[in-house]
């Protein structure tokens, strides 16, 4: 008959029951047999187990402390794990315990489990960090005394497991949650999950104003908040805007205040926006509130849809006034053109069109490169977002050729070179040890070629050249050229020569090893048939001549016989 046993930290009762070993001796029966308040004394009005001791040890409430974890309450995200438990079904655990805590992944059967123990702490609450989301765990707890040794182990553990959790939803509304997984750029198949949240909708904001202040591109919001009479909330309010509704629902423009006025600085002057209002915290985003609200005239605002457009030499710049109908009168603009590559800036001041699309051209450089702002000609006004554009692009030189015998670098002139540039331009040489060339030496040449006898022996070297215009502007840089610099007219093995020099020895020793081989063994073989010549002897019995072979011969050594030749005749062999 099968014997039946209880779990650590249990003992038997009722034939088969099993019991925590704290609830022995509690003064509460808790086995039908009542053999769990058996064997026990009482101390201050509570029985203990005294069962075990020794002869002569006192049955004091000391000698039979048992504590285990008898309840758990997890709180999941997707990367961690808060576990909060209660003592031998306390509703507070004695001040003197100290906790360990303990995790594993959950693994199927035949597996192997690998506990991480977290410190010993004296709170009943404890936080698992960085775990892997969407993962299994098991979860226990030790208990031990302060000043104590034993250890009592946990009767019972919890599973888990990390989430993603969802927060500030809003009460009493349906949400739908749309799930992939993915690895890189693959996508799984699409997961939907329907949720309704409980509790009464949100109420929105009451009475949302818009007023423009006077500068015109600024715009006042105020508003009530919501009514509740059963409580009062401290919200926070989101503010959204944009120049259309799309641009309400991507949130183009946001930003949260726990006030009931707020003033948005910096719209564009004459343009329309739709204004949004909600709740946000701390109950979930409610309702939204729209208003629509024109800015107006601003004469610090920057000029709008700045372009400009390359025309053979000259740019030609487009810009539209902040607000065609009922703009400044006798508005001025200021341009800045800004050569970039040099740095150089050239200011424009100009008077207003009659059209609402303004026009101004100016020059530009073969190879220049340019940033584009305006904004009106008034004090503190605000300039245009930067439009950069190139001049005419200078033909850059091409085929580098390498001269190992001067160390020099020669190119060519592109033939579609503009006169005015061939007439007067130098070249600028960048030499790099890297093929991204950075940490280039430039040098500067009137004409090629450019003798580098400077340069480092043994180095593998990367360099690319560009024409400078007489005004200094540069033309695209040419095409890198790869070279080598040889160590004292020796010859220079890069990586890959060295590698397919390396075969070639390799190659050649191994067909030597083969020749050598071959010819050791039919020289062996000549050795033995000479040994077998000189032991051969004639059979006068036999009237035969035996030529003998020795024993270590090959098998497929001939061992030749001789037959028909008499006592006076003579045997030539060959």
């Amino acid at each position: 008959m099968p014997t039946h046993s209880c779990s650590v930290g249990y003992l038997m009762c009722d034939g088969g029951a099993c019991l925590p070993l704290f609830k022995k001796c509690d003064g509460t029966h808790d086995c039908m047999d009542l053999s769990d308040e058996q064997n026990c004394t009482k101390d201050n009005n509570k029985t203990h187990d005294c069962m075990g001791l020794s002869d002569g040890q006192k049955c004091t409430k000391d000698n039979d402390k048992v504590y285990s974890v008898t309840k758990y309450t997890v709180r999941n995200t997707n990367v961690s794990i808060t576990v909060e438990w209660n003592v031998n079904d306390l509703t507070s655990a004695p001040d003197n315990l100290l906790y360990l805590l303990s995790y594993t992944k959950n693994t199927t059967a035949g597996d192997h489990v690998v506990w991480k123990n977290m410190t010993w702490t004296t709170n009943t609450t404890y936080k698992v960090l960085d775990l892997s989301p969407y993962t299994h765990y098991v979860l226990k707890v030790y208990i031990k005394e302060e000043n104590g040794t034993k250890i009592f182990p946990p009767i019972h553990s919890v599973g888990t497991r990390t989430q993603q959790g969802m927060t500030g939803l809003a009460p009493g509304l349906n949400y739908t949650f749309r799930v992939n997984s993915y690895l890189g750029n693959v996508y799984g198949p699409e997961t939907i999950i329907r949720v309704s949240t409980l509790g009464k909708k949100l109420l929105p904001v009451k009475s949302l104003q818009t007023v423009v202040t006077q500068e015109g591109t600024s715009v006042k919001l105020s508003w009530n908040q919501p009514l509740y009479k059963t409580h009062k909330v401290s919200w926070t309010y989101r503010i959204i805007w944009g120049k259309s509704p799309n641009d309400l629902k991507r949130s183009a423009h946001l930003t949260t205040t726990p006030n009931t006025t707020f003033i948005i600085h910096g719209l564009d002057a004459c343009e329309t926006y739709h204004v949004a209002v909600m709740v946000g915290e701390p109950l979930g985003i409610g309702p939204v509130a729209e208003k629509q609200v024109v800015t107006s005239p601003d004469a610090k605002a920057a000029p709008e849809n700045v372009h400009a457009v390359l025309k053979n030499m000259s740019l030609m710049i487009t810009w539209e006034v902040s607000c065609p109908q009922g703009g400044v009168a006798n508005e001025q603009f200021m341009l800045f053109v800004t050569e970039t590559s040099r740095n150089v800036l050239s200011p424009y001041q100009l008077l207003s069109q009659k059209n609402s699309t303004q026009s101004h051209s100016v020059q530009v450089h073969w190879g220049g490169r340019y940033s584009i702002q305006l904004k009106t000609a008034v004090a503190g006004a605000v300039l245009s977002h930067p439009v950069l554009c190139s001049g005419p692009k200078i033909p850059p030189p091409y085929e580098l050729i390498y001269n190992q015998a001067n160390s020099s670098i020669s190119w060519r002139d592109n033939s579609s070179l503009p006169n005015e540039i061939a007439r007067n331009h130098t070249y600028v040489l960048n030499v790099s040890k890297h093929e991204d060339m950075t940490d280039a030496v430039a040098y500067e040449c009137p004409q090629p070629p450019l003798v580098l006898d400077t340069l480092e022996k043994g180095i593998i070297y990367h360099a690319a050249v560009a024409l400078k215009s007489g005004e200094g502007y540069l033309s695209p840089w040419s095409q890198s050229k790869r070279f080598e610099i040889p160590i004292d007219n020796e010859l220079v093995i890069s990586q890959g020569s060295a590698v397919g020099v390396g075969v070639s020895v390799f190659l050649v020793v191994v067909a030597l090893v083969v020749v050598v081989g071959v010819l050791a063994v039919r020289h062996r073989r000549l050795a033995r048939s000479i040994i077998s010549f000189t032991n051969t002897h004639y059979d006068s019995s036999q009237g035969t001549t035996l030529i003998s072979t020795d024993h270590n011969l090959d098998e497929d050594d001939d061992s030749p016989m001789i037959r028909g030749f008499s006592d006076d005749e003579p045997l030539v062999i060959a």
